[in-house]
This record gives structure tokens, sequence and C-alpha cells, in this order.
């Protein structure tokens, strides 16, 4: 992956849970180990994401993702969602890098056609600073 481009949410989740069995497993002072997915396995019901093993324990863990403030992971989804073509378009014809700033509050209430219209308004100019 690249620094712009996010993790997709279940290499973020595995990682996460790596982290947490190894905290487990220095607080334990015990091998933790990985030994199934149940919830990738089974689609029909809301099973844990993974599942642990020591030598004297087992684990059923669920990796939920909280949100920092309300509707962030949909405005966070969204902004991806509409930026991103963007972002390709201009990736290695611009010289340098360039950010867009987008507040959160104005993402989540934005339609798609305003934004449209924003990001070509925003391509046209950036286009002409670099000619």
């Amino acid at each position: 992956m690249t620094e712009s481009t996010p993790e997709p949410p279940l290499r973020l989740q595995g990682l996460v849970c790596r982290f947490a069995r190894s905290i487990v497993s220095q607080q334990t002072d015990e091998v933790v180990s990985l030994v199934g997915h149940p919830d990738r396995t089974n689609r029909n019901t809301k099973d844990a994401d993974e599942l642990w093993e020591s030598p004297t324990r087992q684990y059923a863990v669920e990796h939920t993702r909280v949100e920092p403030y309300d509707k962030q992971l949909e405005g966070v989804a969204k902004t991806e969602r509409l930026l991103r073509p963007l972002q390709l378009r201009f990736q290695g014809k611009l010289p340098g890098s360039f950010r867009l700033p987008v507040l959160h509050e104005e993402m989540v209430s934005v339609r798609l056609r305003e934004l449209e219209v924003m990001k070509r308004a925003w391509a046209t100019q950036r286009a002409k600073r670099a000619k």
C-alpha cells in the first residue's frame, strides 16, 4: 500500500488483532496462536472475528471499530469514493504532491452532483496552474 492509499479494513483488523494477541501473549507469558476466522467461514451468523489458543486458554475475539465522532466512517468512505478518481487522475501528472482539505461536516452533507462540480472546477484550476 502506498502512503496515500488507506489499508483495506480487513487488513487493518488483522494488524490490530495481531497486536492485541501479542499483548495477551506477553501478559500471560504464553504463546497465543491464531486458529481460525469463524466470521469468514460462516457468513450466515455473527461469529467472532478470530479464535486464539494458548496452552491453557481459548479466546474468541471480536474486533469492533469505534467512531471518534458521529458518522465518521460514513464520511471517510464517502470522501474516498468521491475524491479517489481525482487523485488517480493527477497522480504522476502534477509536479510535487497535492492535498485537498475537506471538512467532515461538509462532506457528509454534500450532494454527489455538487461534489462532481467542485471536483471538476478544482481539477481545472490545478491543471491550469501546472502549465
